[in-house]
């Protein structure tokens, strides 16, 4: 595990493709025929093996995992166009819905940001790029285009188990992170956290069980959500929602579509809904946040609020109207 790191006269990062050139000494001393190259905030499952075969067959010098999204969406990715023999004929970075002169409602197929690289070719790639002070320094910017300019890029469609499109989320924006956990709070999540088959490794702390609480006359409720290790909900109401290590709910509160981040604190009397809460944040008793007078009444279109730290303590107590 190498994190990241500033190098003697280059500076941080300028780019993807600039964090991977950084660190090409320890890279190539590993010596390995081929690369991998995966962002750090996307939630899927994949079977390596399978892109890695391919690429292996294909002869490419750089094989892109995709995935189809609707037309819609093609401005918040690289798109990608291919033959018959997923040979990669073009690759536009982010392009306008205009530009592509696709009817609404249909597909396009988007690069996952997942690469793997014969490695001679990356490191030919990389250090071309650098030379380039034009350059971006980035992978779908700069890097997958030559690639593309020069036949060796191949495309790899990433399936699920029933050779459907794989279940794929870049969680790069609040909403989209948001709206990640709330997936997985379906009966039959897109995502199966509880897959024996497939376990889910991660950072594990030695902590208590989760607690809802009760007392005489009063009890806590927690319907269709995940309570992590360590948490305690008091007499309090919880619905899909997720709540990370260590987080307390004081008594009387309504949480409802809310993420709460490791060790937050949320006080009594609370009305939280459609929000993420960071982690070590203490929420005040009686704060109102996108929560509409009367009945629980789910709002589609209301903005999700990131309670932070800062914003408690420049004192803001009712978040309906902070987008």
């Amino acid at each position: 595990v190498w994190p990241a790191q500033q190098r003697l006269h280059s500076g941080w990062y300028a780019g993807t493709a600039d964090a991977v050139f950084q660190n090409l000494d320890l890279l190539c001393t590993q010596g390995n025929r081929y690369t991998l190259v995966l962002a750090g905030d996307h939630i899927y499952k994949m079977d390596y093996r399978r892109l890695l075969a391919q690429h292996a067959s294909s002869g490419a010098g750089v094989t892109v995992g995709c995935v189809p999204v609707p037309v819609e969406c093609a401005s918040s990715f690289g798109v990608l166009r291919i033959d018959g023999r997923s040979n990669v004929l073009s690759f536009i970075e982010k392009p306008s819905v205009a530009s592509l002169n696709v009817g609404l409602g249909s597909t396009v197929l988007a690069s996952m940001g997942i690469y793997v690289f014969t490695t001679d070719y990356l490191v030919d790639l990389l250090n071309r790029d650098a030379r380039q002070t034009e350059s971006a320094h980035d992978f779908g910017r700069d890097i997958l285009p030559c690639a593309v300019r020069e036949n060796r890029v191949s495309a790899h469609l990433f399936a699920d188990e029933s050779g459907g499109p794989g279940y794929w989320r870049d969680v790069g924006t609040l909403d989209a992170y948001w709206q990640t956990h709330m997936e997985l709070l379906a009966t039959n999540p897109p995502l199966d956290l509880y897959d024996p088959a497939w376990p889910i490794h991660t950072h594990s702390e030695v902590l208590p069980p989760a607690k809802v609480e009760s007392t005489s006359g009063r009890r806590g409720f927690v319907g269709s959500s995940l309570l992590a290790a360590g948490s305690v909900v008091g007499c309090s109401t919880v619905t899909s929602s997720v709540l990370a290590t260590g987080v307390r709910v004081g008594d009387g509160s309504m949480l409802d579509e809310a993420v709460v981040l490791p060790n937050a604190r949320i006080g009594s009397n609370c009305r939280l809904r459609r929000v993420i809460v960071d982690t070590g944040t203490e929420v005040p008793d009686g704060t109102v946040i996108g929560w509409q007078a009367g009945p629980i009444e789910r709002a589609a279109e209301q903005p999700v609020v990131l309670v932070t730290a800062e914003t408690v303590a420049n004192g803001a107590k009712d978040f309906r109207s902070v987008a």
